[in-house]
């Protein structure tokens, strides 16, 4: 069966251990027209690194300290690191004294969880070496700070991508910078392809202007995401193309997704007269006095601070043809105080044909006519985040929410929703797509946590509702 389907196999996934097949045998078929190769630390060895050479792509799941040198020494292939959040400070030392070390050949490097480094690190005293060959960087940090320290070691990257990562809400992140910061920073001077995201936070307008401006001698390509308490850069196309675009004398395409304070009145159509250089989609939130302004076709995998108000989109380019489809997003989060209508549902269901994962923040309440419809379900949900809501939502809307996604397979609750689930154990029937719940306890630092909420009355309900499922209890707070 191996040898047969070995001529379709280009991509090859032996990260998770297998009983049946050794990686040895997967290699002795594969070996010659793999591609891309993704594995964990147990598995290298001098049969693997042997092969790394002719492979354009090597994703290590984990990796131990030791490896990691080697690894980065390995020429011409793209290599993308996923570490596990164990022995973090060891596994960044390591990493970061192997990647920007002059014997390094690490040309793509990408890492997928927040991806934390001291100020020393990248400071004009740093024993690490300036890249010569890391060309694509892809990562995951808490400050845009981080990231204007990072620059002058990547003097050749031409594509780049930062995602913002506020893991502990600092307000930091959102507080304008000084200008000697940016123009002291030493700025690579071939990014052609910048992308700049900052998902689930608060961001300040001109930090984010101010970084790209860094970029403005090379950058061509831009996609931009984040969210701020200022209204300025969005409120008309000649305040984006004053503050923004007319520092960028080379740019060709521009991709953004901005949510921005509106004024008392809407003003819906400022973009219309840019037709001409880009389709932009406005919606405007009654309820936050909150503008969400978009490119079209729109090309980030999230979509935040969604409400009723976004199926009453308006569009800078009337056609009879124009078709609103959302194909990349992938995941949703709602926050709003207003009740979720049915049609909102539809609409959701329509225009995003790949959505994975819905998020509540704060508030969850659904309207009665979604919750009395009994038809509307979205197949393709595979996780609810309900973790980060206190308002007490009722017993109803968590129901309807759970039969919403017939298909899902990870559910993530506070810990207070245990009693909403026994209330409501008798009549929702058993969820057996569920693999996977994820219980959070919300802690201050310095509370006393209270263990209660793991008791054994909790976890029979949790098990008659979710007779498949891996509960798993988690603190989420400053420190944990």
């Amino acid at each position: 069966m191996i040898s047969l389907l070995s001529v379709y196999i280009r991509h090859l996934d032996l990260s998770i251990k297998s009983d049946t097949v050794s990686t040895d045998e997967w290699l002795h078929f594969h070996a010659d027209r793999i591609v891309s190769l993704r594995i964990n630390d147990i598995q290298l060895n001098d049969r693997l690194l042997s092969i790394f050479v002719i492979l354009s792509r090597i994703e290590l799941q984990s990796v131990w300290s030791q490896d990691i040198f080697t690894l980065s020494q390995l020429k011409s292939q793209p290599l993308c690191f996923s570490f596990p959040k164990l022995n973090e400070s060891e596994t960044h030392d390591h990493l970061l004294a192997s990647v920007w070390h002059r014997d390094s050949h690490i040309k793509d490097l990408s890492i997928a969880y927040c991806f934390t480094f001291k100020a020393h690190h990248f400071s004009p005293s740093s024993s690490l070496t300036p890249s010569q060959h890391l060309i694509r960087l892809s990562l995951v940090i808490s400050h845009i700070v981080l990231a204007i320290d990072l620059m002058p070691f990547i003097p050749v990257v031409e594509h780049l991508e930062i995602r913002l990562c506020d893991r502990h809400n600092h307000a930091g992140i959102y507080r304008p910078l000084h200008e000697e910061i940016f123009q002291a920073c030493t700025w690579p001077s071939r990014v052609k392809v910048l992308r700049l995201l900052a998902y689930n936070q608060i961001t300040n307008t001109y930090n984010v202007c101010s970084f790209i401006r860094g970029f403005s001698s090379s950058l061509e390509n831009l996609s931009l995401y984040f969210t701020t308490t200022s209204s300025y850069l969005l409120s008309s196309w000649r305040n984006f193309e004053r503050f923004l675009l007319n520092y960028l004398p080379h740019i060709k395409r521009l991709d953004f997704c901005v949510h921005s304070r509106a004024h008392e009145t809407p003003a819906r159509r400022t973009f219309d007269r840019w037709r001409e250089k880009q389709h932009v989609v406005s919606i405007y939130h009654e309820e936050h006095l909150m503008h969400t302004r978009f490119t079209f076709p729109f090309v980030f995998d999230s979509l935040e601070h969604v409400t009723d108000d976004f199926v009453d989109f308006h569009s800078n380019i009337n056609r009879a043809d124009f078709l609103f489809s959302l194909p990349t997003v992938i995941n949703i989060s709602f926050r709003s105080r207003e009740k979720l209508s049915l049609n909102l549902f539809k609409f959701i269901r329509h225009v995003c044909p790949y959505l994975r994962q819905i998020t509540f923040k704060d508030f969850c309440q659904l309207n009665d006519d979604l919750i009395e419809d009994s038809r509307l379900t979205i197949p393709t949900l595979v996780q609810l985040c309900l973790d980060d809501v206190y308002y007490n939502s009722c017993n109803d809307s968590l129901r309807r929410l759970l039969h919403l996604a017939p298909n899902l397979e990870h559910l993530i609750i506070p810990v207070k929703f245990i009693r909403l689930m026994s209330m409501i154990e008798n009549d929702v029937g058993q969820f057996t797509s569920i693999r996977r719940l994820t219980i959070i306890e919300h802690c201050c630092e310095g509370a006393v946590i209270d263990y209660s909420f793991c008791s054994d009355k909790s976890e029979k309900t949790m098990r008659n509702i979710f007779p498949n499922a891996d509960i798993t209890y988690q603190i989420k707070g400053d420190n944990y």
